[in-house]
């Protein structure tokens, strides 16, 4: 594999941990903090997959999750939603963007690689 991710999180220790994660896939982590930042980022990159904390500095992980969902060419876009805590509301809100996954965290590893590797498997 040899594919960008977009992370967003908001936690700079999250965000090592995803940059080792992704590297050890073969992939290369786009960090950024923000939905702002994020929505920068996505008029530059274009990312194979995106990796979304639902709690960001600066509004709902959910709002950037539509955002995203409303730039052209990110309609498809697999996104992997993570929190550590989410709501039978946030669920459903989740599902109705149409993104690929829920993790909760703490991440188990395996099944987070399994994921991200599922999802990159179509660009690699």
């Amino acid at each position: 594999m040899s594919s960008d991710v977009l992370v967003i999180e908001g936690n700079v220790l999250f965000q090592h941990l995803y940059r080792a994660l992704f590297s050890a896939l073969g992939c290369r982590a786009l960090c950024v903090r923000s939905k702002a930042e994020a929505m920068q980022t996505l008029g530059r990159k274009t990312p194979e997959l995106i990796v979304l904390e639902l709690r960001l500095p600066d509004g709902s992980g959910l709002d950037a999750a539509r955002c995203i969902r409303e730039l052209a060419g990110f309609r498809l876009t697999p996104i992997m939603l993570l929190s550590t805590a989410v709501s039978a509301e946030d669920r459903l809100a989740i599902d109705q963007l149409g993104c690929a996954v829920f993790v909760a965290k703490p991440i188990d590893i395996e099944q987070f690689s399994g994921f991200a590797k599922r999802f990159l498997g179509a660009a690699a």
